[in-house]
């Protein structure tokens, strides 16, 4: 099975300051899972963020990161892993 997945996050409006000049964001996923039996799996992907110069998104869902990265930064992440279903 192949997953792919694009998401572009366009600049943040405030409702005080109005919108943030270069706060969007683009990443990708590309992976793979492949069957080796019924009940095994194996599986790989790479994980992408490109933040633009105002803003800093990371991996990690709502506030539970354990880091904080730095605005204009790429943030790339390679998994692999192996899945046996008892």
């Amino acid at each position: 099975m192949l997953v792919a997945n694009y998401s572009k996050m366009d600049n943040i409006t405030d409702t005080v300051s109005g919108e943030i000049a270069d706060s969007g964001a683009t990443a990708y996923t590309l992976g793979g899972l492949y069957r080796l039996s019924k009940r095994t799996h194996v599986y790989a992907a790479v994980h992408n963020v490109r933040n633009d110069k105002n803003i800093n998104y990371g991996m990690g869902g709502g506030s539970y990161q354990s880091f904080s990265p730095a605005a204009c930064s790429t943030l790339s992440v390679t998994s692999l892993g192996l899945q046996h279903n008892f």
